[in-house]
């Protein structure tokens, strides 16, 4: 049976699918904000910080098993990610899933090469007020200085700032 707070985020998480379409009048990270520092566990349990990832770039990809335009994006990343592998490009995705089961079900089924953390279900809530995401999948590209360079950006914007920039 789940809990007054469970349910409560459970229908927290509802409402981003349902109005996260609607990002236009949303309020987002903007490019020059600095990202917030976090602490998240991978699919082993292991901590991972994100100031610990010291790439010239990073994109940050918040997303869920259940978010459908997640299932949609992921394989367009996965092949940017792969035209860029070997450079000082990587990908960090932070699942807000509160199944843990569920997470690793998606990672089995996605086969996603790069860094897989998890938001634990007692700090999703920071998580979305810290890093202002609004709806899922958002991504920010960010510098070394944890500067914000894009927010959602578009496959094709990416691969071109990445090829300009790398």
């Amino acid at each position: 049976m789940k809990t007054t707070e469970q349910l409560k985020r459970s229908a927290l998480l509802a409402l981003l699918i349902l109005f996260g379409l609607q990002q236009a009048n949303a309020q987002t990270l903007s490019p020059g904000d600095k990202v917030p520092d976090g602490l998240f566990p991978d699919y082993e349990g292991k901590e991972v910080q994100i100031t610990s990832l010291n790439q010239k770039y990073l994109l940050i990809d918040f997303w869920a098993s259940w978010c459908g335009p997640c299932k949609k994006h992921m394989p367009k990343l996965k092949a940017l990610y792969q035209e860029f592998t070997g450079t000082e490009f990587e990908v960090v995705s932070i699942s807000i899933d509160e199944s843990h089961k569920a997470w690793i079900k998606a990672l089995n089924n996605y086969n996603l090469p790069w860094i897989n953390l998890k938001a634990k279900p007692n700090q999703i809530d920071r998580v979305l007020d810290g890093f202002q995401v609004v709806a899922v999948p958002t991504t920010y590209l960010i510098d070394q200085s944890r500067k914000v360079i894009l927010v959602d950006p578009e496959i094709e914007v990416l691969r071109s700032f990445l090829k300009k920039n790398l």
